[in-house]
């Protein structure tokens, strides 16, 4: 993302999207069709660390993957965020919990039918994770590449990585952030990364592995590499665009949110209306923002990292908006995918994905 302003009128740099009628503040980047059957080689291309290898993720500073970059609409918080009135306290993970961890599509109660072509797979999904069964996208995005196309069924994690997951993944010595390996964090990174280094400090204050009072949220401030090596030391991988945007949205039309076609009007997910907040929410605090087969979060709370492209030229992408965000039609775009000048942000974050016929 380019440049991202602040309360105080300081710019960050700057997201890329795209809203719709006339709220639009940028053009979403959308990748071209993958199926999710390249997963496993798109995350063997971009792998560049595991999370048993040393070195975590890009350097602090280093610009994202060469790609067309729009201006957008998201803005990171200022120093004065914190002063704002605390938003109403969150229902707890547990009381506000969709379909239960580890469920298959058919214990949530779905919003929509799923397509004609949606294919029926056997096998269950990890504990925590749900069974996304498979059909044909069709995008209505103008400007997008409409399908369709087949995206096999799979399972997704229901919630966004926590905090506490990747402390454990750091413990058990199979992840290894680069700040661990630089001596600036003791488990879950703690520092943004801006091309302005003040702005880099000033997002650094919102990462979540920097509060001991943030286990229950979902991890922010990790890198496409140590979101990548996370879920592969779980026996995982990073979802693609096609399996994101299918599990958010599956064969709704455009314009469209996980919750239905009316734009957000402040309580339908976490995001910067209509107060701003200190930071992200617990998973599951917002029931509307929960998909037909009870994935939670796909809207707001953190943008996160997935893998788009091919074998040969694969992409590092986000999907979604976050916490902080203020526009509805930058919510509406991102849910296609943008890319960032960031490599680590107090917006971005991540959840897995795995194959049905994976061991």
């Amino acid at each position: 993302m380019t440049a991202r302003t602040t309360n105080a009128g300081q710019s960050r740099a700057t997201a890329i999207l795209a809203g719709d009628a006339g709220r639009s503040r940028a053009t979403a980047l959308l990748a071209g069709a993958r199926r999710s059957v390249w997963a496993t080689a798109l995350l063997a291309a971009t792998a560049g660390l595991a999370c048993q290898s040393p070195g975590g993720g890009a350097p602090a500073g280093t610009a994202a993957p060469e790609a067309p970059v729009v201006t957008g609409a998201q803005s990171p918080p200022s120093a004065s965020a914190t002063e704002s009135p605390a938003p109403p306290e969150a229902p707890s993970a547990d009381a506000t919990a969709g379909a239960p961890a580890g469920s298959g599509a058919a214990d949530a109660a779905p919003s929509a039918a799923p397509s004609a072509t949606a294919a029926a797979a056997a096998g269950p999904c990890p504990e925590g994770m749900l069974r996304i069964a498979g059909g044909t996208l069709r995008r209505h995005k103008p400007g997008a590449k409409k399908g369709p196309f087949a995206v096999p069924s799979y399972c997704l994690d229901r919630t966004e990585v926590t905090v506490a997951a990747y402390k454990a993944c750091v413990k058990e010595k199979k992840c290894s952030p680069r700040c661990l390996e630089i001596g600036r964090c003791s488990a879950v990174p703690t520092d943004a990364d801006w091309p302005d280094p003040m702005e880099a400090g000033r997002a650094s204050m919102f990462c979540n592995g920097s509060r001991s009072d943030r286990d229950e949220h979902p991890v922010n401030c990790v890198s496409f590499d140590e979101a990548n090596g996370y879920c592969q030391s779980r026996g995982k991988r990073l979802p693609t665009g096609d399996e994101w945007e299918w599990a958010a949205m599956a064969d709704k039309p455009s314009p469209m949110f996980p919750w239905g076609p009316m734009a957000p009007d402040g309580e339908q997910l976490c995001w910067g209306r209509p107060y701003k907040r200190p930071s992200t929410c617990l998973p599951g605090t917002f029931a509307k923002d929960t998909t037909r087969d009870g994935v939670v979060d796909m809207a707001g709370n953190l943008s996160e990292w997935v893998i788009e492209g091919t074998p040969e030229s694969p992409r590092r992408r986000l999907r979604g908006s976050s916490w902080y965000a203020i526009d509805d039609g930058y919510i509406q775009a991102s849910l296609y995918g943008f890319e960032s000048t960031s490599t680590r942000s107090e917006v971005f974050g991540f959840r897995c994905a795995k194959d049905l016929s994976a061991p």
